[in-house]
């Protein structure tokens, strides 16, 4: 239980990039004094906050100078080794949202709701549809082309609910699973709107490349595990999704 509430701990600590960059700049500075850290974050409300979070991971020295604890240190080693780090772009404000922790019913019907209606209007178009989390070039009546969407939706959610179960031990109910990875298909459906008719190869490998990204990032806030051992599960029902794909054309 101690270490269970540990790994939490350091998480949360992890959860923000504000508090990730303190503790990179501290680990790479050693030591730090208010002032060095306020050119991290000016708004000193804030960075009292952040650093209020850190107690257990950041400690002052009797010169006030904070440095990182052991705790800090196993941290930083977690981040560096263990978390896919996206530094501070504005990818990473994208990629890591956390406020799919928060479940809330209205947020269920209003994600949806959406994903009915982009799935709608890209079923009128029917160049490209999802197969698993695989894109590729093939044409479908609409009844078909939305049943082959709904599928790949819920049995890609359900694949990854099983794997996280298997691989790491992490529960979580499917239905909350189910309307935040709803959000990955919903990325990829607008984007795949505008761009089906200019679709190139290249074009075809980002969107492909944004809704494996997306879809790790959904994994990662839910189950509350690193974007690396979210990335194993994405790749492993992306490289499923090509086998059975190539398997059933020839």
């Amino acid at each position: 239980m101690p270490q269970k509430t540990n790994e939490i701990d350091v998480f949360k600590a992890l959860a923000h990039p504000l508090r990730r960059r303190i503790l990179l700049f501290l680990y790479k500075k050693g030591f730090a004094t208010h002032s060095d850290l306020s050119k991290i974050e000016s708004k000193a409300g804030v960075l009292y906050h952040h650093l209020r979070l850190l107690k257990g991971f950041i400690e002052k020295d009797e010169k006030h100078r904070y440095f990182l604890t052991e705790k800090g240190k196993e941290a930083v080693r977690i981040l560096l080794e263990n978390y896919f780090y996206l530094a501070d772009s504005g990818l990473s404000r994208i990629l890591l949202r956390r406020e799919f922790e928060k479940t809330t019913k209205l947020k269920i019907v209003f994600s949806l709701s959406l994903f009915f209606i982009a799935l709608i209007m890209l079923s009128l178009r029917k160049k490209y549809a999802v197969f698993l989390l695989l894109i590729v070039p093939m044409e479908l009546n609409t009844i078909i082309c939305i049943l082959v969407y709904l599928c790949s939706w819920i049995l890609s959610t359900l694949l990854a609910v099983f794997l996280a179960k298997i691989l790491y031990g992490k529960n979580t109910k499917i239905h909350e699973m189910l309307w935040r990875t709803a959000f990955s298909f919903i990325f990829l459906i607008l984007l795949l709107i505008p761009l089906e008719d200019l679709l190139s190869p290249i074009l075809q490998l980002l969107a492909q490349v944004l809704l494996l990204l997306y879809f790790t990032s959904v994994i990662s806030v839910t189950l509350k595990i690193w974007l690396k051992r979210a990335a194993i599960i994405t790749l492993l029902i992306h490289y499923t999704s090509l086998l059975i794909y190539v398997v059933t054309i020839i």
